[in-house]
């Protein structure tokens, strides 16, 4: 039988540990909030992916590919074409208009004002087959080089993504650009390889 005496020393044993063990408990909250937490798995690294742009002169390639030169011969052979035909008529007009004023003085008012007015509707006839021409030959243009150029869009389209770029510019709106980011002759390289056949 245990003496009251060794049944007083084990209860203040045993209250006297709770405490300390509530104290170190609050003791150790703080080191634990205070303590840093353990690394997350790291991160993959940034892809490089849609971060970079890229640019490219498509006047350039559009001059420059096998499609757009032969475009530009044709263009070239139905201008000259039709030059021809007004500078002749424009010519037949000089001559009429030298004639008319060296015998404007054996003329009658009447014959003289029919020349004057055939003249000037010749005249008239003659500017207007200017303009069209310059309207008809800057559709054609357009007609001509469409289809190429859209292709050429396309494909550029293409490279750049394959290329890990995030955008392609026209070169005319860039003001620096550091090596490496013209894609314009890869362009014309592939666009001639023949990937880019019409549908």
């Amino acid at each position: 039988m245990k003496s009251p005496l060794l049944l007083a020393t084990l209860a203040a044993l045993v209250l006297g540990a709770a405490p300390l063990t509530a104290q170190a408990e609050e003791a150790a909250a703080p080191a634990a909030a205070a303590a840093p937490a353990a690394p997350a798995a790291a991160a993959p690294a940034a892809s490089n992916t849609n971060r970079t742009v890229a640019f490219v002169d498509l006047q350039k390639a559009l001059n420059n590919c096998t499609e757009g030169k032969e475009a530009k011969k044709r263009l070239e052979a139905d201008f000259d074409r039709r030059q021809k035909e007004l500078e002749k008529a424009k010519a037949d007009l000089e001559v009429f208009a030298k004639d008319l004023e060296s015998s404007a003085a054996m003329l009658t008012p009447e014959r003289k004002q029919a020349k004057m007015t055939e003249y000037q509707d010749r005249y008239k006839a003659l500017s207007e087959g200017f303009e069209r021409h310059q309207r008809e030959l800057a559709r054609a243009e357009q007609t001509a080089t469409a289809d190429i150029m859209k292709r050429l869009v396309e494909l550029s389209t293409r490279i750049a993504q394959e290329k890990g770029f995030g955008m392609v510019v026209e070169k005319s709106a860039v003001v620096f650009a550091a090596p490496g980011l013209e894609l314009t002759e890869e362009l014309i390289r592939r666009f001639d390889g023949g990937r880019t056949a019409p549908k």
